[in-house]
Order: structure tokens, then C-alpha cells, then sequence
């Protein structure tokens, strides 16, 4: 009785959520949807897919767009706790003239989850190209600091 107590104080016992819903708030993404499902996997790491999309229209036609499909892979196959994540983001700023960063990410996190709500946090690093600053300081990649806090619902 005592074990199994723990386990439901832990988490364990709870059904895995494959399908996380919710907002982001960070950089670069800004303020953004997030959406991340995670592949049913019974045993050893999990593994999601999902991404973050940003639309901010502004003023005198300026406005920002951000895309970034990712990768996690958590260690616990229940997708909680710490995980490790890649992706790829292009970021967009139009005014007078469009212009378009895309690259890599890596990123490190943790994802919490109770019940049908979950949150987390995470850094990393990811590669821009901005064609203006590119063309001063080639072959050098311009490297970004990441970071994000995600929370929302958590279902199926």
C-alpha cells in the first residue's frame, strides 16, 4: 500500500499523455503555440516530435514570424523530466525588405507533467543567418542563445 502510494505521488502510475498542447514565451520564438507528441514508445526513452509557431503582426508592416520544429528525447519513458532536443527555426522579420534567419538548434530542458497539465523550461544555442552581418563576418556562424518556458495541457 505504501509503494503504490508513492508511486501515484511520483507520477508513475498515471497514463502517459501523448499529445502536449500549450503557449511558449522565450527567445527567439517570442510568444508562441506549442505542440509536441510523443511516440508510443512501451519501454526505454521516449521520444516527441512537435514545434513552436510564432505570428506577431505589427505596425507600418513590420511584423514576426517564427518556425521551429523539434526533436526530444527524454531518458524516462514516461517524456518527463530532463530531455535533450534538436531542431531547425527560421525566424522572419518584414518591413521594407524581408529578412529571414534559418538554422540549427540543440537545446537541454525539463518537462513536468500532473494530471492533464504539464510546464517546463529549457536553453540552448542555435546557428543564424543573417545575410547583412553574414557577409562581414563569413565563415563565421552567428550563434544565438535559446531559452523558453512552455506550460499547457496534456492529453490522450
Amino acid at each position: 500500500r505504501a509503494a503504490r502510494r508513492l508511486l501515484v505521488d511520483a507520477g508513475e502510475l498515471e497514463p502517459i499523455a501523448h499529445i502536449r498542447l500549450g503557449l511558449r514565451l522565450g527567445f527567439l520564438s517570442v510568444l508562441a503555440l506549442d505542440g509536441e507528441v510523443v511516440l508510443p514508445i512501451p519501454v526505454g526513452p521516449a521520444i516527441s516530435v512537435g514545434g513552436d509557431f510564432t505570428y506577431l503582426p505589427g505596425t507600418d508592416g513590420l511584423s514576426i514570424a517564427y518556425l521551429g520544429p523539434t526533436v526530444r528525447l527524454y531518458p524516462s519513458h514516461k517524456a518527463r523530466g530532463l530531455y535533450f532536443a534538436a531542431g531547425w527555426h527560421q525566424f522572419r522579420i518584414k518591413d521594407e525588405d524581408l529578412t529571414v534567419s534559418s538554422g540549427f538548434n540543440g537545446r537541454v530542458g525539463i518537462r513536468v507533467q500532473k494530471k492533464l497539465l504539464f510546464g517546463g523550461v529549457e536553453i540552448g544555442l542555435g546557428s543564424l543567418r543573417w545575410p547583412d552581418l553574414q557577409a562581414v563576418i563569413e565563415p563565421i556562424p552567428l550563434i544565438a542563445p535559446l531559452f523558453g518556458v512552455t506550460g499547457g495541457f496534456a492529453f490522450l
